[in-house]
């Protein structure tokens, strides 16, 4: 058995941030008041962050999954796969939400609470396309 190698999960990962920043970026603008520029920067800021996160993350849980079930990714129940994607975002709004905290609020005048609801209001944007199921 073999995992997913380093070349497909950076295919994968940053195929996917690409587009989540295109579509996300004017969103977290306009939800923000900030300029597009501002936007575009904190989003593309959060997923360079997930872009090193997610490849950790699924390896680890693989690794995992492997060790307990004997079992690869492309064989994982829909059960398994929505949990993984849950885990995915919880584990992504903790690290990237301090950053969005420190970085974002300094420039947006939002507060620390309403940045990190909005940080988990862009993770759980994610957490239905296919790339996690």
């Amino acid at each position: 058995m073999t995992l997913r190698t380093f070349k497909e999960r950076i295919i994968q990962t940053g195929s996917f941030e690409l587009i989540g920043i295109a579509f996300v970026s004017p969103v977290y603008a306009y939800l923000t008041g900030a300029s597009m520029v501002h936007g575009f920067a904190m989003i593309t800021m959060l997923s360079i962050v997930i872009m090193i996160w997610c490849p950790i993350f699924n390896t680890i849980f693989d690794l995992i999954e492997r060790d307990k079930t004997a079992r690869l990714a492309c064989k994982r129940p829909q059960s398994v796969r929505v949990f993984h994607a849950t885990l995915h975002e919880v584990t992504a709004v903790m690290i990237t939400c301090p950053l969005l905290m420190m970085v974002g609020g300094a420039f947006s005048g939002i507060s620390a609470c309403a940045q990190c609801r909005s940080d988990a209001d862009l993770h759980g944007l994610h957490l239905p396309f296919p790339h996690h199921l």
